[in-house]
């Protein structure tokens, strides 16, 4: 507690005011101050990395890959309607999912989980796969609402191609494989500087080594239009980005490299 009486009482002000204040009140320019150089050095200060507000500094392959398709497009003067990526992290409710059709992105993520799920070792004929993913739904790889919308046939399609073969007497096998890469941004954006990188970030649907040792890239697509032409160019950036972030990791090169189109059953050579 401080006593009144101890405080000391400020008293108005008397006689000429101060510079600054009489310059305010007459809305004249304030006089110079000893700091006014480190002032103007201040606000005369520009970003080093001028021109990059507009390149990321990390990306991941797909959405690399929406974007160059939307700017060839662009320059082909065609309006490209794209699925947008989602605004939230959190998936949609479950009656929501019960209600209406499954997205493509929300399909096409359900049927790359069962496919890094699935047990290559057992029943892979069309009742197997259905126990299969009741089995995800056990130990909640998948929800019930989810399990309902699985293509099974479109899983057994792919186990009794040519792929699926191979990959039941691979030596090793990797799936949904993760993986991180800096690279030069002017590859990308030629508004880049020498010296500038880009963070990116992808994840391999399916790689496998055979027997003799070579490697296989595999990516699955869920799209609907499968004409061979629109599909290598859609996403042949995509594959060369896997391929060389398996040869930077491994060390190996990647002897085949293919799309493997779950509507249909096409398999494409890229």
């Amino acid at each position: 507690v401080v006593p009144t009486g101890s405080l000391v009482h400020p008293q108005a002000a008397e006689g000429e005011k101060h510079a600054i204040l009489a310059a305010v009140e007459a809305h004249a320019p304030l006089p110079e101050s000893r700091q006014k150089e480190a002032v103007e050095a201040l606000l005369s200060w520009s970003y080093p990395s001028y021109g990059l507000e507009e390149i990321p500094s990390k990306l991941s392959v797909s959405e690399l890959k929406r974007r160059f398709a939307a700017q060839e497009a662009e320059a082909e003067g065609v309006t490209l309607l794209l699925e947008q990526p989602e605004t939230s992290p959190w998936k949609r409710p479950r009656f929501l999912q019960e209600t209406t059709r499954l997205t493509g992105a929300e399909y096409g993520s359900l049927m790359h989980s069962v496919l890094q799920y699935i047990d290559i070792t057992g029943e892979l004929t069309p009742a197997g796969i259905r126990e299969q993913v009741a089995g995800m739904v056990e130990r909640e790889l998948l929800t019930k609402e989810e399990a309902v919308h699985v293509d099974t046939d479109a899983v057994t399609s792919f186990y009794a191609s040519s792929i699926g073969q191979r990959l039941r007497h691979a030596a090793r096998i990797w799936r949904e494989l993760p993986f991180s890469r800096l690279l030069p941004a002017k590859r990308f954006y030629e508004t880049a500087g020498e010296g500038e990188t880009l963070l990116i970030q992808g994840v391999i649907d399916l790689l496998f080594e055979e027997p003799d040792g070579t490697l296989v890239l595999v990516d699955y697509k869920t799209d609907s239009d499968t004409r061979p032409e629109k599909i290598r160019k859609r996403y042949a950036l995509q594959v060369d980005l896997y391929s060389e972030a398996v040869s930077a990791v491994l060390g190996k090169e990647i002897s085949e490299r293919m799309l493997y189109l779950l509507h249909d059953g096409t398999i494409l050579n890229m």
